[in-house]
């Protein structure tokens, strides 16, 4: 502020103290979300990376068409192209 401690008032004083509680609720707000958990999560990943395993897991597969659904569909596909074709 510019000002010597002599001669703060009592208003100035109140606006550093203030600022000064702000500044340290907000540091410690951002250590609890960010700081801490990015901590733990790495103490953690050390701790069962030694014993950790990594398995995949298999994806659904979509049962395949039997052969004859399969040419039937494709037909139908395919004849839907043709009638815009024919009708342009």
């Amino acid at each position: 502020m510019g000002v010597p401690s002599q001669q703060l008032s009592a208003a100035e004083l109140t606006t550093l103290t203030n600022r000064i509680i702000y500044e340290h609720k907000l540091a410690q707000s951002m250590l609890k979300q960010e700081l801490i958990p990015r901590l733990w999560g790495w103490l953690k990943g050390l701790v069962a990376g030694s014993n950790s395993k990594v398995v995949a897991i298999a994806k659904a597969q979509q049962p395949a068409l039997p052969e004859s659904e399969d040419q039937d569909f494709i037909s139908d596909f395919a004849a839907q192209f043709e009638e815009d074709n024919h009708a342009a």
